[in-house]
């Protein structure tokens, strides 16, 4: 069994940068935990303090009720796969991966049966004797992952790994991922600044802004109820439609629809979104819009468009019929696909 509890993490850097502000989260034994957000959130500088590359200014770390502050990066049982692939260049892929074994002094046939099992799991058994210059960016990414897996590591750690490599490369390369841990069942931190990678490979997500945590939990719970207005705009592609407006004895209007029932919501100014695959085109509605773009990704079309009053607003649907540029269409949607959020920016339907 191995869980992570992080309590009351800060990160205060000389200057007074405040870079973490309270983090509080528990890893469950097994899990695959996201780390998602925008550049400057913090989630690598956590990810960095978890591998002790970065000292904890206040809270505690317990791995398996073990206090990780007050350990070395060496002994602290986790395994980090970075960025850069950080591979010994004059070394071949079989050296690179056992270089960590040696260190340890693990005995020669051992390190064979674990850099050999490694290999075939992720399919470079053909490359042990090549360098990393003589590899693809790919094949450089299982490599690093061949090291971190023959350590046999409690956690693995991983600070955006797919960020170099191009776009088809990182969606094959992510499934391997999650294929990989799932097979392994070892904990695991991934960092990522993109959330279609977040979405896909995570059990759970922590979704962090200006150095806290904004909400934890399932890809879908998030999408679908987000605890923000951050939340909301940072998951979900194309970004979730924003009208502001105000409440009024539990009624609210937008694009030409109005909606009651929502008598625990204050009276006073509120942010309404709404998910563009929330929004329906119909022959006959109440709000209608002119469409001013359209984007085409094959099975699906997104509409861009504006209200009479400027509103913009975005629509994915299922590719029926070609829409024109300058094209009038109604919309509607359900008052059940409404998110609501108050001046604070929380959630408060």
């Amino acid at each position: 069994m191995t869980s992570l509890t992080l309590r009351d993490i800060e990160k205060i850097y000389p200057n007074g940068t405040r870079a973490l502000k309270g983090i509080n989260l528990d890893i469950r034994d097994g899990e695959f935990m996201v780390f998602v957000g925008p550049s400057g959130c913090g989630k690598s500088t956590l990810l960095r303090m978890v591998a002790g590359l970065e000292t904890v200014t206040a809270g505690e770390m317990l791995l398996d009720a073990q206090d990780l502050t007050k350990l070395s990066p060496a002994d602290r049982d986790v395994a980090m796969v970075f960025q850069n692939y950080a591979l010994y260049p004059h070394m071949n892929v079989k050296s690179n991966i056992s270089y960590a074994l040696k260190n340890r002094n693990v005995p020669r046939d051992e390190i064979d049966l674990r850099v050999a099992q490694a290999s075939e799991m992720l399919n470079i058994s053909e490359y042990l004797d090549r360098k990393p210059s003589q590899l693809s960016g790919g094949q450089k990414q299982r490599v690093a992952m061949g090291r971190a897996i023959v350590r046999k590591p409690k956690i693995f750690l991983f600070d955006e790994p797919l960020s170099n490599l191009d776009a088809l490369l990182r969606t094959r390369m992510r499934v391997e991922i999650r294929m990989l841990q799932r097979q392994l069942g070892i904990t695991s931190i991934f960092v990522t600044h993109d959330q279609i990678e977040a979405m896909t490979i995570g059990d759970r997500l922590a979704v962090m802004n200006n150095g806290i945590i904004e909400q934890v939990g399932a890809p879908m719970e998030i999408y679908s109820q987000p605890a923000s207005a951050f939340v909301a705009s940072f998951i979900g592609s194309p970004s979730i439609n924003w009208v502001k407006c105000d409440m009024l004895n539990g009624v609210v209007s937008l694009f030409g629809q109005s909606f009651s029932g929502f008598k625990s919501v204050p009276d006073g100014p509120v942010t309404v979104g709404v998910r563009p695959e929330d929004v329906q085109c119909t022959k006959q509605g109440e709000g209608e819009i002119t469409v001013t773009l359209t984007e085409s990704l094959g099975a699906e079309d997104i509409i861009y468009g504006t209200t009479p009053s400027g509103e913009e607003i975005r629509i994915r649907q299922r590719v029926i019929r070609p829409v024109e540029i300058g094209t009038r269409i109604a919309v509607k949607f359900a008052k059940s696909k409404l998110h609501i959020f108050g001046g604070d920016g929380r959630r408060v339907n």
